[in-house]
């Protein structure tokens, strides 16, 4: 269970024990990661503008929901070193550009070992759906007052580099020290018919944490394809470190185009990953992703 113990609303400190729930492959699940960051950030969100996330509604009227346009993760060693009944502590805080992005920074550490800890930064953005589909959302501001969230003068660079990067002004991305050269090569294609049991959130988009782990399993499918003998790819290599940048959602009833851009092996237990996700309907970039894996010892 969760242990809240900080009051302020746009912090959180939050200690829990790691059990069966969010494990996954003997170790940490990143899908679950995703999730609990995303919540808290979703919380500190709330209570910084004193509603709760069904009440939040644009000038209009119109129910607004605070999409993730920028999730990165980096790892001091590979989640897979978390391990079950492994107490954590999350450390949290929020702030916000102007009135439309949103920034949460998070420490993810370990009580018993202060090796194993995870950084991650959060940005979203709020929106409305256009019609009744998914694939048109439109930015929006809260009516709410946004007072109590820390206003910060200038965008942090974590928002800039997702600008440069939408608008094509940037060409290259770091993460955990390695260099990623953004391409539309394409080593490897995969189609993903969408599960609607695990993929769709409580208001019918594909929930962000889904993104990561649609990527992996069309990834797996190469690497084991390379390798059909031994040892799986997943039992190998674990995820130490993630930035991954959302452009779109998709209707249910869509499919979703894998690619895989790059991939570079940088040392016998480490590899870098670029790939990106697609709407099979009209070819509309969903996302990139940038990974850093290690190989499990």
């Amino acid at each position: 269970m969760d242990s809240s113990a900080a009051s302020a609303p746009t912090t959180c400190q939050v200690a829990r024990k790691i059990n069966m729930p969010q494990m996954c492959i003997d170790g940490l699940s990143e899908n679950w990661l995703f999730k609990y960051l995303g919540a808290n950030h979703w919380e500190m969100l709330c209570r910084g503008l004193g509603t709760d996330s069904t009440h939040l509604q644009n000038e209009d009227g119109e129910r607004l929901y605070a999409s993730f346009v920028r999730i990165r993760m980096d790892a001091a060693r590979a989640i897979c070193a978390f391990r079950e009944n492994e107490h954590i502590t999350l450390n949290g805080q929020l702030q916000r550009y102007g009135n439309e992005m949103y920034f949460s920074d998070f420490a993810f550490t370990s009580q018993a070992d202060a090796t194993k800890t995870i950084q991650a930064q959060l940005m979203t953005i709020f929106s409305v759906r256009a019609s009744s589909g998914n694939q048109k959302l439109l930015r929006s501001e809260a009516r709410q007052s946004n007072a109590g969230i820390t206003a910060l003068k200038t965008m942090p660079a974590f928002g800039q580099e997702y600008r440069k990067i939408k608008l094509q002004k940037l060409t290259s991305i770091r993460l955990k020290g390695h260099e990623f050269v953004l391409s539309d090569a394409v080593l490897f294609e995969k189609e993903y018919r969408l599960n609607p049991y695990y993929d769709v959130n409580g208001v019918g988009l594909i929930y962000f944490a889904a993104y990561p782990t649609i990527s992996d399993s069309c990834e797996s499918h190469y690497f084991n394809t390379l390798h059909p003998t031994g040892k799986r790819w997943e039992q190998q290599y674990f995820t130490l470190a993630r930035d991954l940048l959302y452009y779109a959602n998709c209707e249910l009833s869509d499919t979703i185009i894998y690619r895989l851009n790059q991939v570079e092996h940088v040392d016998a237990d480490t590899v870098c990953i670029s790939s990106s996700l697609y709407r099979q309907s009209d070819g509309a970039l969903m996302a990139r992703l940038f990974t850093v894996k290690g190989l499990s010892r």
